[in-house]
C-alpha cells in the first residue's frame, strides 16, 4: 500500500515549536550549528512559530548550559509551545505525551 504525501492543506497551519540547541550561529560564530539554523528557517518557511533556547557561540563558561536549560524549561511550564525539537544532543524537556509530530 502506498501512502500519499500529506498536502499542505491537511497539516495544522501553525505549530508553536521550542527549538533547543547547544549549537546555533551567533554574531561571533556564524558557522556554529548552521544546520540547526537551516532547520529553523525551513520550519518558519512552512508557517510554524519558533521560540529559541540556544547557545550561539563557542567557548565561555559552562554556565551557558544552565541558562540553556532554564530557557528550555520555562516555555514548556507556561505552555507556550506545542512541540519541541532538540538539536543536537540535549535531553528533550517536553514530556513525550505532550509532543506532536512536526512535518
Amino acid at each position: 500500500m502506498v501512502i500519499p504525501p500529506i498536502g499542505e492543506s491537511q497539516l495544522k497551519s501553525t505549530v508553536r515549536i521550542l527549538l533547543v540547541s547547544q549549537m546555533y550561529p551567533g554574531p561571533a560564530d556564524p558557522d556554529f550549528g548552521i544546520f540547526v539554523a537551516d532547520l529553523a528557517r525551513e520550519l518558519e518557511r512552512r508557517g510554524h512559530e519558533l521560540e529559541y533556547a540556544v547557545v550561539d557561540g563557542r567557548g565561555g563558561s559552562r554556565a551557558k548550559y544552565v541558562r540553556l536549560g532554564a530557557d528550555a524549561v520555562f516555555p514548556t511550564l507556561r505552555a507556550a509551545v506545542e512541540a519541541c525539537e532538540s538539536r543536537p544532543a540535549i535531553a528533550n524537556p517536553v514530556p513525550a505525551s505532550t509532543r506532536q509530530a512536526v512535518r
